[in-house]
């Protein structure tokens, strides 16, 4: 699916799993005297309130390399259409294996191949297709300022 270059992006940074996300949008040119606000998400139902409120519709799975030593970029981008619930339900999966692996290593006993090659993400690109950069910055500051302590 082609990707725009003006809808809203944000990026996810796993700090303690899904216990504690750090969100920030990703804006690729100012938006003037806008403030860009980002923050913490806590826990995997905090984590899809957030991205359901602020209408996030899909996730950007990015590979390869945009300055290789040698050889052309071999970088690509690509858009996956996703809920909040499924990407919610999909980091949920992936955490859990990632604990039951390491209660394995933990009891001395030995990994299969796929789980010596699992890497949980540190962090990932989520985004609304239906929203500029400039109305989902102004929804993530909203959403902040609405659940804030």
């Amino acid at each position: 699916m082609p990707i725009e270059n003006n809808f809203l992006r944000v990026n996810l940074t796993f700090l303690n799993g899904l216990e504690e996300i750090q969100t920030m949008p990703a804006i690729a040119s100012p938006l003037g005297n806008e403030r860009i606000h980002g923050g913490i998400v806590k826990g995997p139902q905090q984590l899809e309130d957030f991205l359901t409120e602020i209408g996030i519709d899909s996730y950007l799975e990015m590979s390869g390399d945009l300055n290789p030593r040698c050889g052309p970029p071999t970088f690509a981008a690509t858009l996956h259409d996703r809920t909040p619930a499924l990407i919610v339900s999909s980091l949920k999966t992936i955490f859990e294996r990632e604990h039951a692996i390491q209660l394995k290593i933990l009891g001395g006993e030995n990994l299969s191949a796929s789980e010596t090659e699992l890497k949980p993400p540190i962090s990932i690109t989520v985004c609304a297709q239906s929203l500029t950069s400039s109305e989902g910055v102004a929804r993530i500051s909203e959403w902040f300022d609405s659940h804030s302590s």
